[in-house]
């Protein structure tokens, strides 16, 4: 425990540095940037473990923090689509309003789907029981699918070139 509390300080500042200046194109990142990112996660995870009482560990355990770990599944399956939706059709509103709306429908969506999706098919004991579920969600996702299609640009609907191409 004497090692846990400066190792989770110092994997906490490296975390916190590299989030802060990391460019996704940064070749540094691909050249052992991203191992660093990863070690120091893990040894933030070994340090609240073993520091159970931490201010840190504690926050982790309340309700809150714990529901978002159950929805962690449901959260990375929606946050994609919802961004290229909204990035799409929402493009003209302020970026931290798209932000906030990104958030609050991949939660609203997320747990939705955890509670009326995966939380029953985890109690099915007959698979064909799935089938209505399973059909609704893919026709809601194809109907999302296709009301979300951007335009196409300008010149492919009238053939002429609207920004001075070749």
């Amino acid at each position: 425990r004497a090692v846990a509390r400066p190792a989770l300080l110092l994997a906490v500042a490296a975390l916190t540095v590299l989030w802060a200046t990391a460019r996704i194109e940064a070749p540094w990142l691909y050249g052992g940037g991203l191992v660093v990112a990863g070690v120091a996660a893990a040894v933030v995870v070994a340090s609240l473990v073993a520091m159970p009482g931490c201010p840190a560990a504690r926050l982790l355990r309340t309700r809150p923090v714990v529901y978002v770990g159950r929805l962690s599944y449901s959260l990375y399956l929606w946050h994609w689509p919802v961004h290229v939706f909204a990035v799409h059709r929402y493009a003209h509103l302020a970026w931290p309003l798209q932000v906030a709306g990104e958030l609050a429908a991949t939660f609203v969506l997320s747990a939705l789907s955890f509670h009326f999706v995966e939380t029953p098919a985890r109690r099915v004991r007959r698979p064909l029981a799935l089938a209505a579920p399973l059909l609704t969600c893919g026709l809601l996702l194809l109907a999302g699918a296709m009301y979300a299609q951007p335009k196409p640009p300008a010149e492919q609907e009238t053939g002429v070139t609207v920004h001075g191409g070749p």
